[in-house]
């Protein structure tokens, strides 16, 4: 069954080829088979491959990365005992996840912290970065941060926290980099900080690659950059395996001639990870990865822009006349029957829903922006810990937050786009569970969600709606 959660039964964790100590960590953390997501995506992680996996919401990305590099890194360290030193070959093997939130980045951390070996501690250290507290005294194994924490965090304490922590130690430190949500990442406000730091990793790259280059030529910096074109941007772009050479006076071709043994240069890993990727080679995320990484590994879940199969579905149509009494309706019924998500257009409109819902003697949480950082974070453990509960949020709490077992994802007010709402109802139907979703929509909404509506009752990726949207909502204005 493509649309089944977990893997095959004869696949496992070991089987992926993750190291015994993570095998172990897996299983005592609760982890007992891999997902089909995780099994497409451990091979070509653990063998270096930079990629793109895009998969549906609650598939188990984090954890499909993540095993992985978690093992590389064990792997390492088990094989060499300098495998964090900081010499220009580029022995390091950190990892960097770059999220569009702090709650995010907490996930990931607390899922790292969760994996201990026998003596119950952590088998990778790991930490958020953020320009909130001071930087660690050592780079630990993975850094979490949102793309401006990092910046912040670094540019406000790194010269003062150690070379590790300025650019050129997070250039050499760093192996694994992961933009998590990559789609959003690549776009809008983020986008301007991420292409910074990718920019500072891939000229790290090109220098680490030159230099390795130097070294197996047995030439200087100089004298490679003094090669002709064609064989400097051999170099520039990487060679797979060099070879180490006898070096001639005269920098030409004549340098390949006498060439014994081969050795493979130091190379980072991309890891782009979304659950929601639009194709095509123009101007979109998937375009413009194509170019600045052509030697991408493509991953797509199997069920990639379709709505969970598990997941039960209430369209209705409302008027602002009905909008209260259809919401508070649809609310009520949840009381003491699961965690439930009622998502809201904006600030002043998830305010509004709360006032709504209190007024039926509901207490429900709130989630965005203008919510304390503190708040917000309590809010998330108060629905972790609960059996029960409402929280009302922005799309804020779409992207990435793991809430376990939501039964029920209320859209006060519709998505603004075909791939809002996939993230907001990507809320719960995770991890192979079930689900339900009512879908409250106004007229000026009634195109794109009678076209999503369509796509989901006949079980087709809702992907035809991502570039109409925009024309939906002009028409409808019109």
């Amino acid at each position: 069954d493509k649309h089944s959660f977990f893997a095959s039964e004869e696949t496992n964790f070991a089987s992926l080829g993750l190291q015994t100590s993570l095998v172990d960590a897996l299983q005592g953390a609760g982890y007992d088979r891999p997902s089909t997501v995780q099994e497409l995506s451990a091979p070509p992680i653990l063998s270096g491959r930079s990629l793109v996996l895009a998969a549906e919401t609650g598939s188990g990305k984090t954890m499909a990365y993540l095993a992985p590099l978690i093992s590389s890194i064990l792997s390492g360290k088990a094989q060499e005992a300098d495998v964090q030193s900081t010499s220009s070959e580029g022995a390091a093997d950190g990892i960097l996840v770059l999220c569009p939130n702090a709650a995010l980045c907490s996930q990931v951390v607390a899922f790292a912290d969760s994996l201990k070996g026998p003596s119950g501690a952590p088998l990778v250290r790991s930490a958020h970065i953020s320009s909130a507290a001071p930087l660690p005294r050592d780079m630990p194994d993975i850094v979490a941060a949102t793309p401006a924490g990092l910046m912040a965090a670094t540019q406000e304490y790194g010269q003062y926290a150690g070379w590790h922590w300025t650019k050129a130690g997070i250039v050499t430190r760093i192996r694994h980099v992961v933009l998590d949500e990559a789609d959003l990442l690549l776009t809008g406000g983020f986008q301007r900080d991420v292409r910074r730091i990718l920019d500072a990793l891939r000229e790290g790259d090109r220098a680490q690659r030159s230099s390795a280059v130097a070294r197996q030529l047995g030439v200087s910096g100089d004298a490679l950059a003094a090669l002709p074109r064609h064989l400097r941007k051999a170099a520039a772009q990487g060679v797979p395996a060099m070879h180490t050479c006898t070096v001639h006076h005269t920098p030409t071709d004549t340098l390949m001639r006498g060439c014994v043994g081969t050795r493979r240069t130091w190379k980072r890993q991309y890891l782009f990870v979304a659950a929601t990727m639009p194709s095509g080679a123009g101007q979109t995320v998937a375009g413009d990865l194509g170019r600045l990484f052509p030697d991408l590994l493509w991953l797509s879940g199997p069920s990639l822009h379709e709505a969970q199969r598990r997941v039960a579905h209430t369209w209705l149509p409302i008027t602002q006349d009905s909008w209260r009494s259809s919401l508070q309706a649809r609310s009520l019924g949840e009381v003491g029957q699961g965690r439930t998500l009622v998502f809201a257009a904006n600030v002043a409109a998830a305010n509004e829903v709360a006032t709504v819902l209190a007024d039926v003697g509901l207490q429900p949480l709130l989630y965005h922006r203008e919510v304390s950082p503190q708040d917000r974070a309590g809010a998330l453990d108060a629905m972790r810990a609960g059996e029960g509960g409402v929280l009302v949020c922005t799309d804020a709490a779409a992207r990435g937050i793991d809430i376990p077992d939501v039964t029920h994802v209320v859209q006060s007010s519709f998505a603004a786009s075909a791939i809002d709402f996939l993230h907001r109802v990507g809320r719960t139907g995770r991890a192979g569970k079930v689900g339900r979703v009512t879908s409250l929509y106004m007229p000026n909404h009634a195109v794109l969600a009678e076209a999503i509506k369509a796509a989901v009752d006949a079980g087709e990726p809702v992907e035809g709606a991502f570039s109409r949207n925009r024309s939906f909502s002009k028409k409808v204005r019109k």
